[in-house]
Parts: C-alpha cells; structure tokens; sequence
C-alpha cells in the first residue's frame, strides 16, 4: 500500500465512489472541490496491490484544516472499493497517514469525526491509537440531516501518557 497525491485521473472514480450511498454514509468529510486541495490540507490516494496484482486506488485520505502552529490536523479518509472491506486495508491507509502527520509534518495531534454506527471503522481507527474523546450531538449534515458524530483523537506514541501526568487533578 502507499500513498501518492491525488490526481486529476482519479477524480472520476473518486465521484464514482461518492455515488455510492454505502461508500457516501461511510464517508464523514466535506467533498469541498475534488479536484483542488484547500491550502490548508494534504490529500493523497491510497494504492494497493491487491492478490499480486496491479496497483489499484482504493480510496483517498486527506489531513484536513492542517494547523502547523497547533500540531493538529482532521483525518478525514474514504475507501472506495466496498469489495476490499473488512480486509485490514483501512487500518493499513490510517497508519500510514498517522506516519505522515506524526514524522513527517510533526504533528501533536490529528482528529476525527466518526458516526457511531460505524463499528467497523471505529474498530480499526481505535487499532491505530484513536481514543474516543466525546459526542458532537449534529455534528455534520447527513443524507436527512444532522448526525451525530464521535470525535476521536490520536498522539504520538507516547505523548499521550505524558501530558496525562502533566494534567492538573
């Protein structure tokens, strides 16, 4: 698996996708424009090679209102190919992303909003250190409305042991 910039090819399957209402109600993030990252966001296709074959975009993940000077991101990631779920490959993407916000941009911490019915995703952003920091009641539009959303958090390994002990008590 690896992640590459999204391109402008990707697009059409990317709404292909997003036509889906499975891969839609999975998906919590702003679409925003496709095919234009805002300034402060890094989005990237996630690429796999599935049974030794080819390498195939499965879906896209993207650390959205990227602030530098607090050391946050939202990770926000959606995997297309409904026939590759359950496989681990989401766990896999999310990690790989975490290593790019943790290392590479050093990040603090990077969020996410989850609707609680998605035991499948909850399961495995909890595998790569996702904690479950609380509920946001309506928290983003849906299909019918507003939904609620669990906001989850993850630090770099080891970081959140740390600033437990410094909390007041």
């Amino acid at each position: 698996m690896c992640l590459r910039p999204l391109r402008a090819e990707d697009l059409a399957t990317v709404r292909a996708w997003l036509a889906d209402p499975d891969v839609r109600a999975a998906f919590t993030g702003g679409l925003g424009d496709l095919g234009a990252a805002p300034p402060a966001s890094l989005a990237w296709g996630v690429w796999i090679r599935a049974g030794g074959g080819p390498r195939r975009l499965f879906g896209w993940a993207e650390l959205a209102d990227l602030d530098r000077r607090a050391g946050r991101a939202e990770l926000r990631i959606c995997l297309g190919r409904k026939e590759l779920w359950g496989l681990g490959y989401g766990t896999e993407a999310v990690r790989l992303v975490l290593g790019r916000a943790f290392r590479s941009l050093g990040l603090a911490e990077v969020y996410l909003r989850v609707t609680p019915d998605n035991r499948r995703a909850i399961r495995a952003y909890q595998k790569c250190g996702f904690v479950v920091e609380g509920l946001l009641r309506a928290g983003r539009h849906a299909a019918l409305g507003l939904s609620d959303h669990l906001l989850m958090t993850a630090t770099p390994p080891g970081r959140l042991a740390l600033d437990r002990r410094r909390a007041p008590r």
